[in-house]
């Protein structure tokens, strides 16, 4: 999620947050700078080993065998970090040739699984993927190859990766690779229709997920359950993608001179476009107070997107030159905004969007940036001075905050049966948050259930399944009057006896087959039954609203869902 890897830790980036701890030294101020081998390109955190992983590069040339010709190479190296004393340690170096066109511009990506403890390493140039046991630190390498990013579903354990094979025979290939982090398999998918896939992310609430092709201007959307898939049209060079599970919406940045960010909502896959600066090239999202944060390489500045109505705010820090990465700690509602050429960290405070800048030392080219969320430290690669800058993060005030979705908004349910939603509750790392429901309408209203009271947020978003069970057919019919014809039949005979006494014969005939026809008449109405009748008739589809009750001791947010009972 930075310039040159734009989707870097996508799960971390976009959503870290945390109970905050006490704070180690002062806020928001650099606490150690750490020398590591080579330029970092990507930055990835493990909260529950406290380990940083950081892929970096170095470059050089050779004779190489595949050519027989001198030719420039690039070596991948993956470098962890110990969060506790800042000492670093190269755990894997891979070299690769440049190719006769030039280079493929791969940089490399990493992405942390933080419940099994597996980091995700992609090679520059090559682009293979290798396993690091967080707790060991051993690399196991996997058939992957020619992948850009990686994003990481933590609900299925499955990774995805960007697949951009430049060399193929008959030419190149595009598509995504999916390893299965049980079993460390390989499957990858050819896309038709795309170019240069460069950015990816995952939806773990409906297991879909995102990639963004540079070079086709459209997003590949896969259903993670059947990798079946669709590509959707979005804005001229998409470099970035960032999901927001608890609205689900996807966010799509478009690096051109006069920048656009594609919203694509995820249940139709409708797009809009919103304007923002110009060559944004990184995103994240704050799903607390659903506000998105996009970083404008070519304006110098941050436009901030309301996710409920897609306004625009634009905020700029006067001494940062090249915004390129964003991270967001949603339990303190601060957001950090790393610039490249300034070597500078911009802190925006959520809640008012006051600007701190943060100097960084003895670095520049400074770009990809991940949190830890249960530190409350603040990690920043520096690509041109081969170092990682740590800063001690600010906590927030009062008891963190969260929010509360469904996926879908709206159901619709027969009478007598039943349908399900997901309640999700975020972000990851937040308190506890108990659960009610209630349903308003019109009587007889359906009932509602959760099959959890209560949930408590781990290292993804928090769900609970919600059902809905509709009155049944009989109950649904609302029941009408029909007059007693019938009885009011029964008293013409005394009528006619009554209105004819006293009359001449000849008119009390006339009378008479007068009566007779009316008391006929009256008789076929009713169906020839005097007795009451009590019939009902179908009621047209009736629409209720459930409210999902989320409270986590003073704070309560609630999300409504819209059901119709036909």
């Amino acid at each position: 999620m930075q310039l040159r890897n734009r989707t870097l830790l996508s799960f971390v980036s976009g959503l870290l947050l945390l109970s905050v701890p006490p704070m180690r030294t002062a806020a928001q101020s650099v606490t150690a700078t750490v020398s590591i081998p080579g330029q970092p390109s990507a930055v990835a955190v493990n909260p529950s080993t406290d380990q940083i992983y950081v892929v970096d590069t170095t470059t050089g040339a050779s004779y190489n065998p595949f050519t027989q010709k001198w030719s420039p190479w690039i070596t991948t190296n993956a470098t962890a970090i110990n969060g506790g004393s800042n000492s670093a340690a190269t755990l894997w170096g891979s070299q690769s040739y440049y190719f006769l066109g030039g280079y493929s511009g791969r940089w490399g990506s990493a992405v942390v699984n933080p419940i099994t403890n597996q980091t995700y390493a992609v090679s520059a140039g090559w682009g293979n993927v290798v396993v690091i046991d967080d707790a060991t630190n051993a690399v196991t390498s996997t058939s992957a190859s020619s992948v850009w990013a990686v994003a990481l579903n933590l609900t299925t354990n499955k990774i995805y990766g960007t697949y951009n094979s430049n060399n193929s025979p008959g030419g190149p290939q595009y598509g995504f690779t999916v390893i299965d982090g049980a079993s460390n398999a390989v499957t990858t998918v050819s896309v038709s229709g795309i170019v240069n896939p460069c950015a990816v992310d995952v939806n773990p609430v409906t297991n879909k997920v995102y990639v963004a092709n540079n070079g086709s201007a459209n997003v590949t959307v896969i259903d993670g359950a059947s990798n079946t898939f669709t590509n959707v049209p979005v804005g001229n060079s998409p470099v970035a993608v960032a999901v927001n599970p608890l609205t689900n919406q996807v966010y799509v940045v478009n690096n051109t001179s006069n920048g656009t960010v594609t919203v694509i909502d995820g249940a139709t896959n409708a797009t809009t476009s919103v304007p923002v600066g110009d060559s944004p090239a990184a995103v994240a999202i704050n799903p607390v107070t659903n506000q998105i944060y996009v970083a404008n390489n070519g304006s110098n500045n941050i436009t901030v997107i309301d996710g409920a109505t897609n306004a625009t705010t634009t905020l700029k820090d006067q001494s940062a030159l090249g915004p390129a990465g964003v991270a967001v700690d949603a339990m303190s509602n601060q957001i950090y905004v790393t610039n490249s050429g300034s070597a500078t960290v911009t802190v925006i405070d959520g809640t008012t969007n006051a600007l701190t800048t943060v100097t960084l030392p003895n670095a520049s080219g400074t770009g990809p940036i991940a949190l830890n969320p249960l530190t409350n430290t603040v990690y920043v690669g520096n690509g041109a001075s081969n170092n990682v800058s740590v800063i001690a993060g600010i906590a927030g005030s009062g008891p963190p905050d969260f929010a509360l979705g469904a996926t879908p908004a709206s159901l619709t349910v027969p009478a007598g049966g039943q349908a399900t939603d997901t309640i999700v509750v975020g972000p990851p790392y937040g308190n506890v948050v108990d659960l009610s429901c209630s349903v308003a309408g019109p009587s007889p209203t359906p009932a509602c259930d959760l099959s959890l009271s209560s949930i408590a947020p781990g290292p993804t978003y928090g769900t609970a399944t919600l059902t809905i069970t509709a009155p049944t057919p009989a109950a649904m019919l609302a029941p009408s009057y029909r007059p007693r014809l019938g009885l009011y039949a029964a008293w013409l005979p005394l009528l006619f006896g009554i209105a004819i006494w006293g009359r001449p014969n000849k008119r009390r005939a006339l009378l008479s087959a007068g009566f007779l026809l009316l008391f006929l008449v009256v008789l076929a109405s009713c169906g020839g039954n005097s007795q009451t009748q009590n019939q009902t008739t179908q009621t047209p589809p009736q629409t209720y609203t459930v409210t999902v009750t989320g409270t986590s001791g003073p704070i309560q947010h609630t999300a409504q869902i819209t059901v119709t009972v036909q």
